[in-house]
């Protein structure tokens, strides 16, 4: 009866990878199969924030400072 092991595990120096099951018997022969994981991106909040849609309202400060400015006068009526 065959059984499949998913296993992760990470390369050592020199390309070398170690298997470690207490189900494999010591001189059983056995297939093994490696599949390179995509590498896991690391994106930071702020690259995820300028692809959501109407991330960049305002392109400076002094934008914001302005659109505050003309908000603010037009509560003063």
């Amino acid at each position: 009866m065959s059984k499949t092991l998913h296993l992760q595990t990470t390369v050592m120096p020199g390309g070398r990878i170690v298997i470690v099951d207490q189900d494999l018997i010591e001189g059983e022969t056995v297939e093994v199969f490696v599949t390179k994981s995509p590498p896991k991106s690391q994106r930071s909040a702020i690259d995820i924030l300028a692809e959501a849609p109407g991330y960049r309202i305002f392109e400076s400060k002094d934008a914001v400072d302005d659109y505050l400015e003309s908000e603010q006068e037009s509560w003063e009526c």
